[in-house]
């Protein structure tokens, strides 16, 4: 087998963990898709195990394709599954007609997919947040990996775990939730002491482990027996038992440091059968530790490759030659690849297959050896030339790389204009927003914020700071957390003069209820807005539901709605219209006969096919209007239809929530399967299970006896609560939560202290 450095690579024992991937792989060619997580230290041999099974996975007929992560933050959004689409791309097993027939959209797709030029990105232009985009580019993803299976079996490689970006690992458990039944294995190497416990790895590791077809296989340290075949096969001649002990005391069974204790004798001349004779203690010639025995390889090494190598190391795992000769200005390119020629030869790098003039470390290990040579000092001021030439180089070509220009940036914030490192981040966050990364564009965002803190003279660039990190949090799901950035973002705009983006921040559609100052946010931008515009009547009619909902005013709430819809009518807006009616429904309960008319108005005014999100809301007020009112019948069809509505626009929280509709009205009708089996979907659908999910199910165990499972689910609902409401008890909705809580409580004899 020849290694990714190029040299011979000797590959023993792993008997046991190769097995267990055979057996995936035999399952997947039944039908049953498979993942695989293979887990260890680092340099156990994970990746060395997956490379050797993915040869034999292609000698029966499978597609490999590959995607690793890398250690720091630098790397694009979805970093692994760009690579995985590139490969296949590249390859041939997908272009636009398979991407077409998939049913995937091709928009979705463009952070993945390469254009004709082969370059891979999204535009960073303009930064957007839609909490359903992101599904949208998994649904996309999966419908084309289960396109590929369909002709041939595939096997998709995920290297480095630890470090993939939160939206890759999410997207890893989305598609090895919904290919259970395709010819797909999925097999994910990571390193067990960094999947500590209440990280985003450990909450997928754990998702993964509730699909069926899921197994964890875990290296474990080579034999002596093991290590005997290493030193044989690199050696060509029967080892002595001397040898054999002090490499396997030594190395404890890893199988990077025997492989590596095992090449610097070879290099030495120790592993030919004179040498043998020769040496009578085997201890002396062999380092006590990781770190010692890459420092012999790297002393090997000319002080001139060594200098370049450091260098390199702070770029990353990989690294551009034309960043190399931005920081060697005195050396010319046939000197630089000289010193990284002796560098592949010794096998410390080796080229990059996926670009020219690119280059790859054979181990982090040796990158963080190299890297922990330099002075902090010195390290960040290469971080800072780092960033100035990626920003020269592939600032505004190659949007892969906003993240990692980003990263350099904040490494050298000490040294760095701040203006410049905050405008890195907010390009990198609209990058990942667009890439529909939001966990991603979060921090990127955040940090900008952080950085822009004490900055009075750069408000502009704050506020859009600010916004794109609402956004983000919004699409996320963390509504609370998005409300602060939206307030904030809309005061910061207008200090400045930019009403319209002001104005326009208004339109994240954070609750009407649950956020005290939603009322009075809505209000200033009513102030601001054109009156008689769409904008002022969409305005004016979150108004009137935060008003209900937030201060329990419902006499002033009516008349802003009446205010929304005449300004709809005077700006010729349908839609506004709708929504004045869809929103007025939605306050209105108890009074179910008024909450039917208004969400009958409300479609009858709607324009067509222009926003889905509008009818699925309406139809699920009029649904509820209908079965309070005795009309079962009514009910399921309005949940039905909003529930094919959203699936059909792939808005999986829409879907989730008439489902949910669904699941409440089969629960009067004593169909509890069918019931459990709604609520059970929802987990996944929506990331993490929602409230009423939990207490529905609560409901349902207890009334079919299951007592225990009927706890559990409350506990969790309760959890839920306390950790992503803020000031339930200050808000009128409490009153609601609590009734419900007292009659579960009672009926499963739990006290307050359970």
């Amino acid at each position: 087998m020849i290694s990714r450095s190029g040299q011979r690579s000797v590959f023993v024992g792993r008997s046991l963990e190769f097995s267990a991937l055979t057996e995936a792989f035999n399952s997947m060619l039944d039908g049953s898709g498979a993942t695989v997580v293979v887990s260890g230290d680092a340099g156990m041999g994970k990746t060395t195990l997956v490379e050797h099974f993915a040869e034999s996975a292609r000698k029966r007929g499978a597609q490999v394709h590959w995607g690793r992560a890398h250690e720091h933050a630098g790397a694009p959004p979805l970093w692994p599954w760009v690579q995985i689409f590139r490969s296949l791309s590249e390859s041939g097993v997908i272009d636009k007609e398979l991407v077409g027939s998939s049913g995937a959209d091709p928009t979705d797709l463009a952070g993945l997919i390469p254009d004709e030029d082969g370059s891979t990105g999204v535009d960073e232009s303009v930064s957007s947040a839609d909490s359903t985009a992101q599904f949208r580019l998994f649904d996309s993803v999966t419908s084309v990996l289960r396109a590929v299976s369909q002709n041939t079996p595939l096997v998709i490689a995920i290297d480095n775990l630890h470090w993939a970006d939160t939206s890759s690992l999410k997207l890893l458990e989305f598609v090895s939730h919904e290919l259970q039944s395709s010819q797909v294995l999925i097999i994910g190497t990571y390193r067990e002491a960094e999947s500590r416990r209440g990280s985003a790895l450990s909450e997928s590791i754990a998702e993964l482990a509730r699909t069926p077809g899921f197994s964890d296989v875990r290296m474990s340290p080579l034999s002596r027996d093991d290590i005997r075949q290493l030193v044989l096969g690199f050696g060509g001649a029967a080892p002595p038992e001397a040898l054999v002990d002090a490499v396997h005391s030594h190395s404890e069974g890893s199988p990077f440091f025997a492989h590596n204790a095992i090449q610097l004798l070879g290099n030495r001349g120790k592993l030919n059968e004179q040498a043998f004779a020769d040496t009578a203690d085997w201890d002396i010639g062999i380092p006590a530790g990781v770190k010692d025995i890459i420092g012999r390889r790297i002393d090997d090494l000319s002080e001139d490759c060594v200098l370049v190598l450091r260098s390199a190391a702070v770029v990353g795992r990989e690294f551009d030659l034309q960043v190399l000769v931005s920081l060697f200005p005195e050396s010319d390119e046939d000197q630089l690849l000289e010193r990284l020629d002796e560098a592949i030869s010794a096998g410390i790098i080796n080229e990059s297959q996926v670009a020219a003039d690119r280059f790859i470390f054979d181990h982090d290990l040796f990158r963080q050896t190299l890297e922990s040579d330099l002075r902090l000092s010195r390290r960040v001021r290469l971080h800072s030339r780092i960033a100035a030439s990626m920003d020269e180089l592939f600032g505004t070509s190659d949007t892969n790389y906003a993240a990692r220009i980003a990263y350099h940036y904040r490494q050298a914030d000490s040294v760095a204009d701040a203006e410049l490192v905050a405008a890195a981040c907010i390009r990198a966050g609209r990058v990942a927003s667009n890439a529909y990364a939001y966990d991603e564009a979060a921090d990127h965002f955040g940090a900008a914020v952080e950085i822009l803190e004490d900055t009075a003279e750069e408000q502009a660039l704050l506020a859009r700071a600010l916004d794109g990190r609402a956004r983000a949090l919004f699409a996320l799901g963390r509504i609370p957390e998005a409300f602060e950035p939206t307030r904030r973002s809309f005061e910061k705009y207008l200090d400045v003069g930019m009403a319209t983006q002001a104005l326009d921040i208004l339109s994240v559609p954070l609750p009407q209820y649950g956020r005290e100052g939603m009322t009075k946010l809505l209000e200033r931008g009513i102030e601001v807005a054109t009156s008689d515009t769409e904008t002022f009547s969409l305005l004016l009619s979150r108004l009137g539901a935060a008003r209900a909902h937030e201060l329990w005013e419902f006499g002033i709430a009516e008349q802003a709605f009446q205010d929304a819809i005449a300004a709809a009518r005077a700006a010729g807006s349908k839609r506004a219209e709708s929504w004045a009616y869809g929103r007025w429904a939605m306050v209105s309960p108890m009074d179910w006969r008024k909450v039917q008319e208004l969400s009958e108005k409300a479609l009858d005014v709607m324009p067509p096919g222009q926003d889905f999100e509008l009818e699925v809301h309406c139809r699920i007020w009029l649904g509820e209007a209908f079965y309070h009112q005795g009309d079962i019948d009514g009910g399921l069809r309005e949940f039905r239809r909003s529930e094919e509505i959203a699936i059909k626009a792939r808005n999986p929280m829409r879907a989730a929530q008439a489902s949910m509709e669904l699941a409440l009205l089969m629960r009067l009708q004593g169909r509890w399967d069918e019931c459990l089996a709604r609520e059970d979907a929802l987990g996944f659908k929506l990331w993490d299970r929602p409230f009423g999910s939990h207490m529905a199910q609560a409901q349902i165990y207890f009334t079919t006896g299951q007592t225990d499972p009927a706890k559990a689910a409350y506990a969790r609902a309760r959890a839920l609560v306390k950790s992503r409401v803020s000031g339930v008890d200050q808000q009128p909705y409490s009153a609601w939560f609590n009734s419900w809580q007292i009659d579960i409580s009672g009926l499963l004899g739990i006290t307050g202290d359970d």
